[in-house]
């Protein structure tokens, strides 16, 4: 039997912990003690694991939690949803990447006006080579040149004569190159989705250098005669299709512009073999401003 003098151990335990808890500790927890600010602060930042390095987020929610202090005390813990940070964040982001999506479209503007300028280049270049390509019985010098003086006709009727003639071969490049990217955009077939790989800067000097060859071959080779000269052509043509593309976008192309450019000077052929002849250099040069376009505009 305990003694009257020594003191009781549970009651000593009890009044200890009456005098280190509040009285309502019974009734909250350990709410009661802990606090309630930085409890919603790392609830904030473990929900949403904002990085170190994104300095501008941490300023957000600080700001956030600052004028919920200065406004009516400390910010109450219902008012704090995931939905309402998500907001202040979002915000947050599209200010930090918006200098980012500036930078892209200002790159995506020079790179158009860029192709833009090597397609008109190419034009002119494509002129003065239809100009000097002939042959030695009915393909003479200037004739393959006159379907591109349609584009320069119509260019000057627009302009009322303004315009100078190197430009409107500048705009027919420019058509030239963007007619098989527009297909390709069109069609998304398998075909030009597999040749994504031939379309490599080696493979537009390989076709460039491939209608150079070709074209002064016709002049340098002594043909029988004209249609003989065509009909190798429209043949080499074919296998220069299939080797640098064989891309459906691009064989409807090169067909559609080769029989478009023969109807547009019907009235200048006298022979079968000038028709082939038409269809012959429209067809590979389309086929060199198919390569050339499909590059710049995808690189």
């Amino acid at each position: 039997m305990a003694n009257r003098g020594e003191p009781d151990p549970k009651k000593s335990t009890e009044s200890i912990c009456s005098l280190t808890k509040p009285q309502l500790y019974s009734l909250y927890d350990d709410d009661v003690v802990r606090s309630e600010d930085n409890e919603i602060y790392e609830e904030l930042k473990r929900s949403v694991s904002i990085d170190s390095t994104k300095y501008s987020r941490d300023q957000t929610i600080d700001s956030t939690f600052y004028l919920a202090h200065k406004v009516g005390g400390s910010l109450p813990r219902n008012t704090v949803s995931s939905n309402n940070l998500e907001r202040i964040l979002s915000a947050s982001s599209i200010h930090e990447n918006f200098p980012s999506r500036t930078r892209q479209t200002r790159q995506n503007i020079l790179h158009y006006l860029q192709a833009v300028l090597i397609l008109s280049l190419s034009g002119f270049a494509y002129h003065e080579l239809s100009r000097n390509l002939h042959d030695n019985h009915l393909l003479h010098p200037d004739f393959a040149s006159r379907p591109l003086l349609l584009g320069v006709k119509l260019c000057n009727w627009l302009s009322n004569g303004v315009l100078p003639n190197w430009l409107g071969y500048g705009v027919e490049g420019l058509l030239f190159g963007s007619v098989v990217p527009i297909l390709d955009n069109i069609f998304q077939t398998e075909v030009v989705k597999s040749s994504v790989h031939h379309d490599s800067l080696t493979s537009v000097i390989r076709s460039i250098n491939a209608m150079l060859g070709v074209t002064f071959g016709i002049r340098k080779i002594q043909w029988n005669s004209s249609l003989q000269a065509a009909g190798a052509w429209g043949l080499l043509n074919i296998i220069l299709w299939l080797f640098f593309d064989g891309s459906i976008s691009m064989l409807m192309s090169c067909i559609c512009i080769g029989v478009g450019c023969c109807i547009s000077c019907y009235k200048d052929i006298i022979d079968g073999s000038q028709f082939l002849y038409f269809m012959d250099f429209y067809f590979l040069g389309s086929l060199m401003f198919g390569k050339l376009g499909r590059y710049l505009y995808s690189h």
